[in-house]
């Protein structure tokens, strides 16, 4: 029955929406019906007494303003020849004692039907077989009423109240059904379009494919969009290969040429080779580690933070430089282990590079952990802040302070893993001089795919 249903279905978004609507609005209108009938079983047979009573009222008041007892005559013989009978009686003497409630609860029926009553020339109403009895300061009339015909109650029923309400809960209910249907089958989808687009910007590895189910529309765009993110990873991919390929090859003449270096006879020939060697090589690694981008595919794990930052700390002290760490001594946090570490080494490399003394910070907040890593260095111009985290970016020339180079990776595949991690990263100044470089991490992990 399922299966047939959603053959059946139609696939455009206008035409699911015309469907809708045709359905709702068809249900509203049974269920008006059903009030109609079963609630309020006999509407036209009060419409009959409301009507019978405005003729009523209608010659009561012609009466009123009549000025002669020929023009009363008149009035009475035109309304028998119209089919109301009314005739001029003798007070009964049974109204004398008649209260005006009677009265009273004329006008307000009268008033409730938007037909206006001049009730002040009505000296007695009341209601005797099946006639109306109105005496009046000139003439007592007697109007006979339809059979079954019953007075207006005190309160004037609203007989079209209870289906209005269900008319108006059939369209509210309609309304909710058309709202629940744009946000599943409709903003459901956009939104997964963007989630889509916030994982692929931050890796082309991303494995997030759009659902291709719902109208036809938005199938044919979620289709769309899975090709073009095929196709730019499969551009990606090949263009990494390449300049992988570039970098491995180029690994064995310099390590030939290594080799090489160190048969020269003259020490300071020799070492200067074996250094710029290694500046190669380096860059070579970055680029290659670049290109590769691990950072989302190693396994989460659960680490101590801060032994992870002093392990750091002390393989620069051991090298000679001056990097201390000051913070909690234990928290366990669930990262991607060996690429934190790197994004902390990138960032710790590039303060030894460019002052005499780096410290690392590390503090817990509600829902962030926060890692900070200080130098005294000459820091870095506000307008290139930004730029630094661009690849193949060479770093603010007031940073140069040792004869290093690279190709600018470092901070760029830095970033890339703190982002990767659900982070952020800013950079600010250091009083009097130096830069401060603040992490922000989630304390419960917000892996990107």
């Amino acid at each position: 029955m399922r299966q047939q249903i959603a053959r059946a279905w139609p696939r455009t978004i206008v035409a699911q929406i015309t469907v809708l609507i045709a359905i709702s609005l068809t249900l509203s209108c049974i269920m008006t019906a059903i009030a109609l009938h079963f609630i309020q079983p006999e509407p036209l047979a009060r419409l009959g007494q409301a009507s019978a009573l405005v003729r009523a009222t209608t010659i009561v008041q012609l009466a009123q303003r009549s000025e002669s007892d020929a023009e009363i005559d008149a009035l009475l013989a035109h309304a028998n020849r119209a089919g109301i009978p009314v005739e001029k009686i003798d007070t009964p003497k049974s109204l004398e004692n008649l209260s005006d409630e009677g009265r009273s609860v004329l006008a307000r029926y009268f008033r409730r039907l938007g037909g206006p009553l001049d009730i002040h020339g009505i000296e007695k109403i009341a209601f005797r077989d099946n006639a109306l009895i109105v005496v009046l300061d000139k003439v007592s009339l007697k109007l006979r009423m339809p059979a079954n015909w019953t007075p207006p109650p005190g309160r004037v029923p609203r007989f079209m109240g209870v289906p209005l309400m269900f008319v108006l809960i059939a369209v509210t209910t309609f309304s909710v059904v058309l709202l629940f249907y744009a946000a599943r089958w409709v903003i459901a989808p956009l939104s997964s379009f963007a989630a889509a687009a916030q994982a692929f910007g931050r890796s082309p590895k991303s494995d997030y494919a759009l659902s291709e189910d719902g109208p036809r529309e938005i199938a044919l765009v979620a289709r769309a969009l899975n090709e073009m993110r095929d196709r730019i990873r499969e551009l990606v991919e090949r263009r990494t290969l390449m300049l992988a390929a570039i970098g491995h090859d180029l690994r064995t003449p310099l390590t030939r040429l290594r080799l090489h270096a160190e048969q020269v006879d003259s020490a300071v020939i020799r070492n200067r080779m074996v250094r710029e060697i290694t500046i190669i090589d380096n860059m070579l690694s970055d680029t290659l580690a670049y290109l590769k981008d691990d950072s989302h595919s190693e396994p989460l794990s659960s680490v101590d933070l801060p032994s992870l930052l002093q392990t750091i700390c002390t393989a620069y002290i051991d090298s000679g430089f001056n990097v201390s760490y000051q913070g909690i001594d234990r928290a366990i946090y669930v990262c991607r282990a060996a690429s934190l570490k790197r994004a902390i080494t990138n960032f710790i490399e590039n303060g030894t590079k460019y002052s005499s003394e780096v410290v690392v910070g590390l503090k817990y907040l509600e829902s962030d952990v926060c890692i900070e890593i200080a130098d005294n260095g000459p820091g870095i111009s506000p307008d290139i802040k930004e730029k630094v985290f661009k690849p193949f970016f060479k770093g603010d020339p007031s940073r140069s302070g040792l004869n290093r180079t690279g190709f600018g990776l470092g901070l760029s595949i830095a970033r890339d893993i703190i982002q990767a991690h659900g982070g952020q990263i800013d950079l600010c100044d250091r009083k009097p001089h130096g830069l401060r470089v603040h992490i922000k991490l989630p304390s419960k992990p917000r892996m990107s795919p």
